[in-house]
């Protein structure tokens, strides 16, 4: 709940959210309460607790710095990942949006399907049930869809107060 904001409201962009829209980062929430949907996520979380976190007494801010530096080095060569290269004189210009994956499930009457994504309930066909969708919450336009359906979502009102450059373009 800390990185998409209170549990009761209307849908809001928490300061997570706003801070990685701000470096045109989009965020992407898995699964609530399933860690089993993002594996990948959870082991590396697992070894970066193991043989980073867990492993070593800091003395400083910048031994970390220092040594978090070797560990993300380590692990893109063990992963053989590379970071994408990035054009800069590409006029894609960034439209924020917000990822959600989420499972189906069962309406409590049975005769729908639904996701929930920050306390809104979207409705889908019963086909769906168990399935997994994903969820593009567009927020200038103040819209969710999947690809099945799409809905109006919009963002709470004080949410638009701290971000209204990010909003505007």
């Amino acid at each position: 709940m800390a990185m998409i904001g209170g549990g009761g409201g209307k849908p809001a962009l928490s300061r997570t959210m706003i801070f990685l829209l701000d470096y045109q980062v989009y965020p992407v929430y898995s699964v609530p309460k399933k860690p089993f949907t993002q594996a990948s996520i959870e082991g590396n979380n697992s070894v970066f607790a193991r043989k980073f976190w867990n492993k070593f007494e800091f003395g400083s801010v910048e031994e970390i710095d220092r040594r978090l530096e070797s560990f993300n080095e380590s692990s893109r060569r063990y992963t053989q990942y590379s970071p994408p290269e990035t054009d800069p004189t590409s006029d894609d210009k960034f439209e924020p949006k917000v990822y959600f994956t989420r499972q189906v499930q069962q309406s409590d009457d049975g005769s729908k399907g639904e996701v929930g994504i920050l306390n809104e309930t979207i409705e889908l066909p019963t086909d769906y049930v168990k399935y997994f969708v994903l969820g593009e919450w567009q927020l200038k336009e103040e819209e969710c869809s999947t690809v099945i359906k799409s809905v109006d979502f919009p963002i709470n009102e004080r949410s638009k107060e701290k971000c209204p450059n990010l909003l505007n373009g």
